[in-house]
């Protein structure tokens, strides 16, 4: 168990990677099988866009896991200290 969740981050890593290497080849945006001729190129703007999206999806995460975290504690851990104790 806790190694499916060790191991789960490398896993999206690496079809993150798989995703850019494949489907942004030159040409690759042929779903349909059309023509090669008719392919439509792979534009920078593109991968833009991924970094744009990968970027998003990590400050949502940095900002739920580095401020949002109590919701998702365990209620033991949100117990105030009482300094003169």
């Amino acid at each position: 168990f806790f190694v499916l969740h060790f191991i789960f981050p490398f896993i999206a890593l690496c079809i993150v990677f798989i995703h850019i290497f494949f489907l942004h080849l030159q040409g690759s945006s042929n779903p349909l099988g059309y023509d090669t001729a008719l392919k439509i190129p792979f534009y920078p703007s593109l991968l833009c866009l991924d970094v744009k999206g990968f970027n998003n999806v990590l400050v949502i995460f940095l900002a739920q896991s580095l401020f949002g975290i109590l919701p998702l504690a365990h209620p033991d851990n949100a117990i105030v200290v009482d300094r003169y104790v």
